[in-house]
Order: structure tokens, then sequence, then C-alpha cells
């Protein structure tokens, strides 16, 4: 049998499968789309006349200019930004689009967590507003992608427009989602993916144009994937491509394309698309951008409202990527199921045309005084209020109104019904906890009226017998399925899978192989003891900066230096930070910062406040300690119960660097604190000695329950069953129970 991956986990074990979740951050004040912002640029007047000179149109030269944000709630203002062109055919147009660059002379400024931000005119669109709902549009899909709203442009007092306010793709985008530190690659026209060698040097080519050239193996993991997609047999193509492509987010991409008609991606037209390496699961992410050639909107005589959503791809044209996947029954059968649901949930004319309608009439004054919009094709306030319903005019084929019921018409005809065999696709995520003397599996699943069961398949140390047992239904609402065994009671390593079974199909995750586990150990007795992912006022580094920390913590006999051991949020880089050479005597504590900078006790990457995996390595990479957490929430750290206890809970009051006080051994509370009945299923009564001024409850992951507290009762009904911890604060005393709630 043939094991794909192999963890060695101490103590506690939170494994996100390749389907996890990415991390879609909120839109904040710098994207809040219920009002128009406004936008204020202003720099010299011979700045602003080369800028616009026609003769320029092709130049990148960064500006000076000073910037102001106002949205009505926040006014901000920076003094030095670089303001420049960007695009490339708005470069000809007279409504142009632009870049700010808050970074270019000022080394690390950042506004609203963000180095550059691209302002696009969208001046071929009349209703300024499709790409904006196709965004959306990924936004309700989950699948990594700009944020956006729209502004309206001022530049040296004089209004430019409204325009598309739109975040930018860089490290600081892909730190946001994926927390890692992967080549990022921007693909233009030409970039069809096809096969041009195995070496990362026949892929040098302008349309791959990689944004982190000091990134890591330059060009290589490109060519690895290029080379999968076009060379794996088909026997082995689903096995592979999952190794190194997010397939499903790819096939939710694909979703937004056929359904909003977006011919101007790498499906189509082989362009406006970037190719991300996830360092955490060592795959590809598809993230799609420039969406304004979509619902109607048409420069190649195709009609995109009835195009066969199946075959996409533009005839007798070799698009890899799209023709290799469709032409696979599981992928089509998941592309099926998303298409389906997004037809019901987002793109239907009911509920698009509230959406368009919401946004005329929020944009409407905006556009209305925008009278460079008419410059360019002539279009009229008439013109953008028609656009939104029936309309054609020059490249525009339809108005949004008649192309969505079209569209929508016409998917719902060709759409295909699941075939026998294929898959439920997983969504999100599988996480698999070892604790102690048991393996938990939990397994998060897309809803599917047919779905009967799912099991999880297991053996032990590669023996030929296979077990298998069927999940627990956790949580109907989110289709959680769970269930705990206990290890083997003499070997150490298990293999697993999970199998969706259905009325009619059936399908394996993994695709092929299997994962495995070897039964936690630590010898050593160095600890990751506490953690904080999203620092915002608890404590500063030396430098005055409210930096996220991990904190270590060693538990031998005698004194021990950790210059030899090493940190990490990356298993296949078990040697990513080095801790600093230091003598830790038994009971000590080693803070180390996670800021991904250079400097004593500073480590060279950042923890996810959306959850990640942690990890301690020995020199010769063993592991010796690791925990995978899920969200964290701001100011509250992760720990564990005590120093070096197995089980973690989260902390209203950290201690960075000190013992984990304040939560007393159970044994220790039952004279001043009652919980019963234990397990429940609806009421847990609670008393105690003393008054208990505050109380809360927190899941195996960390994350707050909303709960009712009467002061007598904890009501848990609502609940999933599963288990959780009860934090009660008396007085100065923070105690700490196990409650199991159960169906």
């Amino acid at each position: 049998m043939k094991i794909r991956l192999v963890f060695t986990f101490t103590f506690v074990l939170s494994v996100l499968l390749v389907f996890s979740q990415h991390s879609l951050p909120p839109k904040g004040e710098l994207f809040r789309d219920n009002v128009v912002s406004s936008i204020y640029v202003t720099l010299p007047a011979d700045s602003l006349a080369d800028i616009l000179d026609y003769d320029n149109r092709l130049s990148d030269y960064h500006y000076h200019a000073s910037f102001v944000f106002d949205n009505g709630v926040v006014r901000d203002s920076i003094a030095v930004v670089g303001f420049r062109l960007r695009g490339n055919t708005s470069r000809k147009s007279q409504k142009k689009s632009f870049k700010i660059s808050f970074n270019e002379y000022v080394s690390g400024q950042k506004y609203q967590g963000l180095e550059k931000l691209n302002i696009n005119g969208e001046h071929n669109d009349p209703s300024l507003s499709r790409a904006k709902y196709c965004f959306d549009f990924l936004d309700y899909l989950e699948v990594p992608a700009s944020r956006t709203n729209h502004v309206r442009l001022y530049i040296n007092g004089e209004y430019f427009g409204l325009y598309l306010n739109v975040e930018h793709y860089d490290e600081e985008f892909t730190k946001s989602r994926f927390n890692g530190k992967g080549n990022l690659y921007k693909c233009t026209y030409g970039a069809d993916l096809q096969y041009r060698g195995a070496t990362g040097n026949s892929y040098k080519l302008d349309y791959y144009e990689i944004k982190n050239p000091d990134g890591p193996n330059g060009y290589e993991d490109l060519a690895q994937f290029i080379t999968v997609l076009n060379n794996t047999p088909s026997s082995d193509f689903e096995c592979e491509i999952e190794q190194i492509f997010n397939v499903n987010s790819y096939l939710k991409c694909l979703v937004m394309d056929v359904l909003s008609g977006n011919w101007d991606g790498p499906n189509y037209n082989k362009n406006n698309f970037y190719l991300y390496f996830n360092t955490h699961s060592d795959q590809f992410e598809y993230i799609p951008y420039d969406l304004d050639n979509t619902l109607g909107v048409d420069f190649l005589g195709v009609e995109w409202s009835d195009r066969n959503i199946y075959n996409w791809s533009k005839s007798n044209a070799n698009r890899p990527l799209f023709t290799k996947i469709m032409a696979r029954e599981t992928y089509r059968n998941r592309f099926n199921y998303f298409l389906n649901k997004a037809l019901s949930e987002y793109f239907n004319p009911t509920l698009a045309y509230d959406r368009f309608n919401d946004i005329r009439l929020l944009i409407g004054d905006a556009a209305k005084a925008d009278t460079i919009r008419m410059l360019d094709y002539g279009y009229t306030w008439s013109d953008f209020n028609s656009s939104f319903g029936y309309f054609s005019k020059d490249h525009v084929k339809y108005g949004i109104q008649d192309f969505v019921t079209r569209r929508y018409n016409s998917a719902v005809s060709q759409l295909q019904t699941l075939e026998t065999t294929g898959g439920i696709p997983l969504w999100h995520a599988a996480v698999l906890n070892a604790v102690g003397d048991s393996i938990t599996y939990t397994i998060r699943v897309e809803e599917e009226e047919s779905l009967e069961s799912v099991v999880v398949n297991y053996n032990w140390e590669y023996q030929s017998a296979m077990w298998v047992d069927t999940l627990d239904v956790l949580d109907s609402v989110n289709h959680l399925y769970s269930k705990t065994i206990a290890w083997h009671p003499t070997l150490k390593q298990v293999a697993y899978s999970f199998t969706l079974n259905g009325s009619t199909i059936s399908t394996e995750y993994p695709v092929c192989d299997m994962f495995s586990l070897v039964k936690p150990s630590n010898d050593i007795k160095l600890y990751i003891n506490e953690l904080m992912a999203d620092n915002s006022t608890t404590k500063m580094d030396g430098d005055g900066e409210y930096e996220d920390w991990i904190e270590v913590f060693y538990n031998g006999d005698s004194p021990i230096n950790i210059g030899g051991y090493y940190l990490t949020d990356n298993l296949s880089n078990p040697f990513k930070y080095k801790l600093p050479a230091t003598t830790m005597l038994p009971g000590g504590f080693k803070l180390i910062w996670a800021d991904d900078e250079v400097g004593a006790d500073h480590a060279n990457f950042k923890l996810s406040k959306s959850g990640e995996i942690l990890a301690l390595f020995d020199a010769a990479g063993s592991l010796i300690d690791s925990i995978s957490f899920m969200e964290q929430s701001k100011d509250v750290s992760l720990g564990r119960a005590k120093d070096g206890d197995p089980n973690w809970i989260s902390f209203a009051e950290s201690t960075p660097g000190y013992s984990n006080t304040g939560f007393s051994r159970i044994d220790e509370l039952q004279s001043q604190v009652s919980v019963y009945p234990n397990p429940s299923s609806s009421r847990v009564y609670i008393t105690a000695n003393s008054p208990i001024e505050e109380l809360w409850l927190i899941d195996m992951q960390g994350k707050m329950q909303d709960v009712q507290w009467n002061k007598q009762f904890l009501n848990i009904s609502a609940l999933p069953a599963g288990v959780y911890f009860l934090n009660a604060r008396l007085g100065a005393k923070l105690i700490h129970y196990k409650i199991v709630k159960v169906n």
C-alpha cells in the first residue's frame, strides 16, 4: 500500500485535509460595499499631465502623490504614495484605470494591511457593475479572490468618476488567504498551460510572470504542475492532479465563468488568472481576475448566453486545464453539483435582479455625475439604467437582466444529472484529532440528498486487514460526521481514508492512497505551550508592536540548549525557523514572536488567525510536538490547560512567557463547583461556593459558543454533540470543566 502523507504528532493533532477552507478576510472599512466611498489623490499638475499623456500610456512610473480615503465612517490620509496607470486596453481609453502603491516610496508602508490598490475605470461596461457582481459571486462560492467596492475618485480636487476599488494580488493577498510564501504567477494572454518542457526555464515567458522572483524554486513548481496536467496517464490523472492542484476551488471558479459568460479567462482566451503555490497544502490555487468582460459583454462574436457549459473552452484550441478536468466524470459531477447549487442560491433571475437593483440604486448618483465614462463609447445616463435590463449597443450584446435570464434558462436545460459513478464532493475540511489513546475523525461534506453514510477506512501498520467504521452525525445543519476509535493496544501507526456512500454513487477521499498517523510521543518534554494568532492589545515586542507569539515550555529533568530545535508552520519545511541558542531550565519558558521579521526571538513566519498547523522539530527532522488550530479570536490565546498538558483550551487572559496558571485540576474543584448532569443533552446546572462572575463555553477548536446562562443553568440544547470546555471566573480564580453534549 502506498502512503502519501506521514505525520508523527505529539499529544494533539488536527490535520486539515486537502479541501481545507480558505480564509476569506472581512471586507473591513476599505471595502465596505453598502456605501460609495471616496478616494482623493493629489499630485503636481505636470505629473498628472504626464500620466494622462497618450504617448506615456505604457509607462509604469509611479508619481509622488498624497492619498485620502473617506467612507463616511473613517477618513484617513497618507502623505506619500505612488500613483500610476494600470491595465491593458484601458490605457488607451479616455477613462483610465490607476494603481495606488502605498509602499512605493515609504518602505513597508501599508493602508489597512494592503500595499497596493487597483482603481478600475470599467470603461467597457455601461452599468459599471458587472465585475463587482462577479467578484461577489466568487465570494459566495468561498474561493479566494479580490475584495471590491465602488468608490468616487477625485484627482487634484476634480471628480474623475465612479470606479471599482479592487484588492491587488500580491504577497499580502496570499498571506491573508493562505498564510504562505509560495510562488505567485500572473498569467496573461498566451498562458494556455500547454506543456513546453519539464524544467522551469521552459516557462520563463512573458505571460507567466512570477511576482516573487526570489521565492522558492522559481518556475520549477509551475513546470511540475504543467507536466502533471498534460502528461499524466488517464488512469492516474485524478490521483496525481489532486496532489498538486486544488481542483474543487477551480471547479467553483469555472461555475462563475460559464454562468457569467467570462470569456476572457484561461478556459477560452488563455488570459487573466493567477496561480499560487500554497506551501501548506503543496497545491496550486487558481485565482481569477479582470472580470469586466462578462454578463453580455462580447468582442469576439460568440453567443455566450447559451454556450455549452461542458464545452466552454475555445473550439479546436488546446486548453488542457479545462479539457483534462472536465473529461473526468468525477469532476463533471462535482461541477454539476456546484453549478446547480449556484443556480438555486445566487445566479437565478430573481436573486440576480434584486442584487443588481441594489447596486444600481447605490451607485446611481455617482454614475450620473461621471461624465468621463461617456467619452469612450458615448454611454448616456439612460444607457446606464437600460444596461441593467434589456440593452444592446456596440460590444454589449445584452443587458444584464436579459443575459441572466438567457444564461439561467440555458444552463438549466444543459445541466446533466449525476452519473452512476463519480462522487459527492467534499466541502472544506476533514479533521483528525489524536489525544491520548483515542482518535477522533470528523469530516464535513456538501449537502447531498442521496448521501446515506460516511465511513472511515483504516488499518494498523500496513497490515492487510482493513477496518471500517460508520461516522455518526455530529451536526446535521453543517453536515458534520464524526467517529472516535481507540488506538490499537500494541501497534502505533494507522492509515485511513474516507468513503461517502450515496444511493447510487460513492467516492473515496483521498482519491488515491491513504493518510497516515503515528501515535503521539514526546521523550524530550519540549512543548509548544501557548500561542496567540491575533494579538492587538495584549503584549508588545521589543519594538513596541503587537505581534503574534509562540510560547515554548520545557519540562525535562536537567537544563537543555534549544538551539538545535526548529519551529515551522509548514510540515514540508521542518527547519523553517531555528530556535535561538538558549539554555532552558526545567519548568522554563521561551517566548518567540511570530512576525516574519529578522531579529533575536523573531520567527521568519506569521501565524494565521484563520487557523494552521504549528510544529516543533529537532535537528534530525523528527517531530517533537505540534498543534493544528482552527480560527482564533482577537486577543485570546490558545494553550495547554496546564503546562505540558495534552488538553488545549482558550485563555481569556494569556500568560506569554509564564505558566498557564488559573486553571485548577478538575479533582481540586469538586468542593468549589458542581456541574450536573454531565453528559447532558439540554441543560447543565452549575453551582459554586462563591459567586460566578463570568462564564463562557469553548469548543474543541477554541471557538467561543453562544449559549444562554441564567445564573443557574447553561442551555446547551442548540449545540452540536461533542466535547466543550466550560470556563468560569470566581473572584480572582479561573476554573475549567470539560462538558460533553449528547443528542
